[in-house]
């Protein structure tokens, strides 16, 4: 498991509650795997994940606000690397044909 940590913020800074998803794109090889954490007030995000590093398949990262002042639907295409902990914008983005395809 890697930890994720850091702090989801609107454009201005201000901190964001809500829901964050992270749903492991299947490629045949692997069922799909999703989980959710909730996001405090704060936007404190501090949630454990398994790395998706070693089978090369990322994640599709998503965050919906407690209050929709703009809802995000997608933040994010991204592999988790095998480490102890990372911060949330140092997660590696992932692009392929496949999910440029999907739009």
């Amino acid at each position: 498991m890697t930890i994720i940590k850091g702090i989801l913020t609107d454009t201005t800074g201000v901190p964001l509650a809500g829901k964050l998803t992270f749903s492991l794109i299947p490629d045949g090889r692997f069922n799909a795997f999703v989980r959710t954490f909730a996001i405090a007030s704060g936007g404190i995000v501090n949630v454990d994940v398994p790395e998706s590093q070693t089978i090369g398949i990322p994640y599709e990262i998503s965050f919906e606000p407690t209050e929709p002042v703009s809802p995000i639907t997608e933040l994010l295409v991204a592999i988790v690397p095998k480490a102890r902990s990372i911060e949330f914008g140092d997660l590696i983005p992932a692009w392929s044909e496949d999910l440029l395809a999907r739009g």
